[in-house]
């Protein structure tokens, strides 16, 4: 079995027992890495939850200082990672072995894959029902960084809920440990250009996780882009953003062109803000329909036995609760 670790990211994690359970049903013998900076009473409830589990799941939980930044927690717990592949998890994240696993076999036999992700359905609790969305995740298959990174740019997606290459996401997360000065929305824009920038992503028709929101891994509050366009350091963000991907793409290419790279990343961010300032104007390739379609039939399955969804989906036939965790 090729080794891969689980990181659950734990801060306010009201569903950190729902997910160890939901592992230990999967019947989960890979590491999984709790990582927080809790304090007081949460403190006390995480330990609590890490004893009651450490016997049945491989578990280590690493506590930080109140002080650190998520970034400064997240790239400590993928340091701290002895295995060849990881994913990331927030709460209410729930992750299927099956998945992970043949993800990783997908690794295993295309070297210049970095990162995978499987059939990802998302669900929100709204006033008249529940809101199911699909996790689309970007394909992306050029040998041209450039090309990769403009061609993901315009699909409005992020890799952060995918398995990747442990090496791949460190150099990602550590290339934008500018939490401090880029907004949240950037930081998470950020770590997916950079990994698109490492090499080739690829999407696999296998169940692979159930969670709350796009990406439920909190770098703070967000405010909507029409707002930060406005914005006076919006130039400055712009600036950041380019200059964190400079940096990245110099290391992996030494001859690399950094004018025409730093030309050619602002276009593709600008091009990217058109899309939530004008969605009508989204392009919406076969891939994506196919993606959708997928997280559809899953969630039917999710909520009940539908006769014929027994080959992608059956997985989760035991495991309708989820729908309950991941909308409470």
């Amino acid at each position: 079995m090729t080794d891969i670790t689980i990181v659950i990211q734990a801060d306010c994690n009201h569903s950190l027992k729902e997910q160890l359970s939901h592992l230990l049903e999967e019947s989960c013998q890979y590491e999984v890495l709790i990582v927080d900076r809790s304090d007081g009473p949460e403190h006390k409830n995480i330990a609590n939850i890490v004893n009651k589990f450490d016997k049945s799941l491989v578990i280590n939980w690493i506590s930080m200082p109140l002080d650190t930044t998520i970034l400064q927690r997240l790239v400590t717990a993928v340091e701290s990672v002895n295995t060849d592949y990881v994913i990331l998890t927030g709460d209410g994240d729930f992750v299927f072995i099956d998945g992970l696993r043949y993800a990783a076999r997908h690794l295993d036999d295309h070297k210049e894959i970095v990162a995978v992700q499987g059939v990802s359905v998302t669900l929100r609790r709204e006033e008249n029902g529940i809101r199911v969305s699909p996790c689309l995740f970007p394909t992306q298959n050029t040998n041209h960084r450039l090309n990769r990174l403009e061609r993901f740019m315009i699909s409005y997606e992020h890799t952060l809920s995918a398995l990747h290459r442990k090496e791949t996401l460190l150099n990602s997360l550590r290339a934008c440990t500018t939490e401090d000065v880029l907004w949240p929305q950037l930081i998470r824009l950020a770590i997916s250009a950079c990994t698109i920038l490492q090499g080739h992503t690829a999407y696999i028709p296998k169940m692979f996780s159930v969670r709350p929101s796009k990406s439920n891994i909190d770098f703070g509050s967000e405010e909507n882009w029409n707002s930060l366009i406005t914005h006076p350091d919006f130039s400055n963000m712009v600036n950041y953003w380019t200059d964190l991907l400079i940096g990245l793409a110099i290391q992996l290419e030494k001859k690399l062109d950094s004018v025409t790279f730093s030309r050619h990343a602002r276009k593709s961010l600008y091009e990217y803000l058109k899309i939530p300032l004008a969605p009508e104007f989204r392009r919406v390739t076969t891939g994506m329909t196919e993606q959708s379609q997928d997280a559809y039939k899953a969630f039917c399955t999710l909520s009940q036995n539908i006769p014929g969804q027994e080959n992608l989906e059956s997985v989760l036939k035991r495991h309708r609760k989820l729908l309950q965790m991941s909308t409470r």
